[in-house]
């Protein structure tokens, strides 16, 4: 046996802060006691030494001959009950300190520790699950309810190990029946960061005992805690659960165990724990203090090691054969298994999939603790006492594959072990879908003036499809549009320059698929914003046009923009697009509307007192451009220019040559995404070109006073999905105002020349269709 003091042990920086930090005395203590108390226990009780013998001969039986009648259940729950001795307020724990132990436990002994990636690689194959779980005792000796903790105050400021905190009469608490819970008392312990009675010992001190401050882990504190670094992580109780589990120190014997032939007889009893001359204290990963054949480094993440518990891990193969030999028939720890000190609480959050799936039912739900296996239970009936069992699984997740397709079940699930089966979870219904839900749908985002194009892949097996449609992204909210047997739909109820949602169904005659993910999109609006001098007061007029219907709304300066002028079917309609100018050059503005699919305008001259319509059969433009008026030649008449957003070319037909030569200009300005505007931004008397993109509100302008030269962008200048753009002298300074309109609510954004384009005027509800 060996027993190795701090002193003249070489520790890391991190130890040595850390060892700054304990609470109790200067220095850090002996990590475990266990072997100097095993040693004591000898002394004084000569018959321990033959019950280990005869122990270690049942360890071997399991372990060579691996009979499966023999085998301990898949997952061991232990009932523990945690006895809290305290002398000070300090010393008394809180239970969240003490829950944080537990999970340190269930984590370390299922090997679903976080840092188990750290195990280095040539150990990686042989760290194991033991496959064991400890649960808080849900009833106490007397089968009364319990919480598994006890609080005992006691007048001894510290204890050894010699037993005197297992016992009601010398300061501490007595134990609980040791065949039926693990017994772990915290105190103030002196000398040791825990210690633990290996089987065989006397039933009257059996279990482990921790310092306070070394019990739980600061990975859960939540202020309330008292750890102390660098035992700080839960590893001390996992050190000495392993001993109280029959595991040796890695260390055991120094070198000893140093052939394939001794190993298993010698030293920590392990062939898969290389020998270690001496306790590990540094976290080094290539110490080698031993020359075993085959020899490898030292094991120094093993958790029976005195590593720091940041470095520790692991257990091993071996290892776990040990301890769950305990828990075969004639094991010493097998009365545990059937203690009936805790209830197994059924799984909660049970979710089935409702279709998602043409192949299967999911059913996922969540951890019991102490589980071994879950029972799946099903029914076509929401009643209980209708289900069956369908599966055993030892995961919470399951797969109903034989689930018939489009039929409702509801499912349930059970937690069981080597104590009995708990209730059942609560239900949830779910079906295997007879087809898969659409893909790749798409809707499109201000592309059309008259509806929103949707379209989806077609799923195998569907023979219609149901369009849903929502003003948000809530599928709650979603109400059906239409039924078709295409993959593609035509919104044309939608309001222009609003945005919708859109899912798709698939059916067939035999069943519906679940909704398809969302795409959004929105139908340009039909209405646009027009600015320009109708009534001849000299300051500017605001108007709008619904290119569905021909209407106009005015609103005059004259009448201080209160009064609304409609002229219904006044000029244009439907696929004519309005733009207004000086083209008459008697300083009152005149309105225009040309036709993308011929090239054709009209006008209505303020000199005729907007009583005419005179046509202009295939005058400039035609499909893809889109038209714009301002005086690019300064001679006072507006020119007439068109736009191709598809490639940014230009046409202009300018009022200096009576509108008669057409002058191109190829990629000038704009792209896809872009609509075009004319305004005089820097105030020479000509008009610059300037487009805009409503999905993002940048504007992109290439002045006149530089010759038309670089393009110049404002980000997120002015406007959003829905806005139109437009540009006019509002202010009467001699330059134009940028202007967003939203005519489906009225809505008006004005930046103002006067303060340097930097402040946005909002008219809500103003003017609009």
């Amino acid at each position: 046996m060996i027993k190795t003091g701090l002193a003249g042990i070489l520790l890391s920086a991190p130890v040595i802060l850390a060892a700054q930090a304990w609470q109790e005395s200067s220095s850090l203590p002996e990590r475990c006691g266990t072997m100097p108390y095993l040693e004591f226990q000898l002394s004084q009780d000569p018959e321990m030494a033959r019950r280990r013998e005869v122990l270690e001969e049942h360890v071997r039986r399991f372990k060579a001959r691996q009979i499966a009648r023999e085998l301990a259940p898949e997952v061991i729950t232990i009932p523990v009950v945690v006895h809290v001795v305290y002398n000070t307020s300090t010393q008394n724990i809180t239970d969240a300190q003490i829950q944080s132990q537990i999970t340190v436990l269930n984590l370390d002994f299922r090997r679903l520790n976080a840092d188990a990636g750290n195990t280095r690689t040539n150990f990686q194959g042989i760290a194991s699950d033991p496959e064991i779980e400890f649960q808080l005792a849900t009833r106490d000796p007397n089968g009364n309810p319990t919480d598994g903790i006890t609080r005992t105050f006691t007048s001894v400021t510290s204890f050894y190990f010699d037993d005197a905190v297992k016992y009601d009469a010398q300061g501490g608490k007595d134990i609980w029946d040791r065949d039926r819970y693990l017994n772990i008392w915290v105190c103030n312990l002196h000398s040791y960061a825990g210690y633990a009675q290996m089987p065989g010992g006397s039933a009257a001190t059996d279990g482990v005992v921790v310092q306070y401050s070394c019990f739980g882990s600061s990975d859960y504190n939540d202020g309330s805690f008292v750890l102390a670094a660098p035992y700080d992580k839960g590893r001390v109780a996992t050190h000495e659960i392993g001993h109280w589990l029959n595991l040796h120190h890695t260390f055991e014997g120094s070198c000893a165990g140093m052939s394939t032939s001794t190993c298993s007889s010698a030293g920590d009893l392990c062939c898969d724990t290389p020998p270690v001359s001496s306790p590990s204290y540094s976290c080094t990963n290539t110490v080698d203090s031993c020359s075993e054949t085959p020899n490898q480094i030292d094991q120094q993440e093993n958790y029976m090691d005195y590593n720091a518990d940041a470095c520790m891990n692991m257990f091993s193969r071996d290892q776990t054969d040990r301890m769950r030999a305990l828990f075969t028939p004639g094991g010493f720890r097998e009365s545990l298994l059937s203690s009936g000190n805790i209830e197994l609480s059924a799984p909660t959050a049970l979710s089935a999939s409702d279709g998602a799936y043409t192949n299967k039912v999911a059913v996922s739900f969540s951890v019991s603790i102490g589980a071994s296996r879950y029972l799946i239970y099903r029914s076509t009936s929401s009643v209980t006492n209708t289900a069956s069992i369908i599966s055993p699984t030892s995961t919470t997740n399951y797969n109903d594959t034989s689930a018939v397709p489009a039929q409702v079940y509801y499912y349930w699930a059970a937690a069981t072990n080597s104590a009995g089966v708990s209730a059942l979870s609560p239900s949830d219904s779910g079906y295997r879908a007879l087809i898969a839900a659409p893909t790749g749908l798409s809707a499109s985002k201000g592309l059309y003036l008259d509806n929103v194009q949707v379209t989806w892949s077609a799923a195998n097996g569907a023979t219609n499809y149901a369009i849903y449609r929502a003003p948000f992204l809530n599928v709650l909210l979603a109400t059906l549009l239409s039924n078709t047997a295409s993959t593609s739909y035509s919104d044309s109820t939608a309001v222009g320059g609003t945005t919708y949602y859109y899912w798709v169904k698939a059916g067939n005659a035999a069943t519906t698929s679940i909704f398809s993910s969302s795409d959004y999109g929105w139908r340009r609006s039909a209405a646009v914003g027009v600015a320009g001098e109708f009534d001849g007061d000299g300051a500017p007029d605001l108007g709008v046009y619904d290119e569905s219907t021909g209407n106009w709304k005015f609103k005059l300066s004259s009448s201080g923009y209160a009064n609304e002028l409609d002229a219904e079917a006044f000029l244009g309609g439907p696929g004519w697009s309005q733009v207004s100018g000086h083209f008459d050059g008697d300083n009152l503005s005149d309105l225009a509307v040309y036709e993308e699919a011929t090239g054709n305008w009209k006008f209505k001259l303020s000199i005729t007192g907007y009583a005419l319509d005179l046509l202009v059969p295939a005058f400039l433009g035609g499909p893809g451009f889109a038209p714009l008026a301002g005086d690019f030649d300064s001679d006072g008449q507006s020119d007439l220019a068109m736009y191709e957003e598809a490639t940014g070319n230009w046409k202009f037909k300018l009022s200096s040559t009576s509108y008669a030569q057409e002058l191109p200009a190829t990629a000038f300005l704009g792209a896809q995404g872009f609509s075009a505007l004319a305004g005089d931004f820097d105030g020479d008397g000509r008009a610059d070109a300037v487009v805009y993109n409503e999905a993002t509100g940048n504007w992109q302008f290439k002045l006149s006073s530089t010759g038309y030269g670089s393009a110049t962008t404002a980000e997120a200048f002015l406007g959003a999905q829905g806005f139109a753009a437009l540009a006019g002298d509002l202010d009467g300074d001699g330059r134009a105002e940028a202007v967003a309109v939203n005519p489906a609510t009225g809505d008006w954004l004005i930046k103002l020349s006067a303060s340097g384009y930097a402040t946005v005027l909002t008219l809500s509800g103003f003017l609009g269709f």
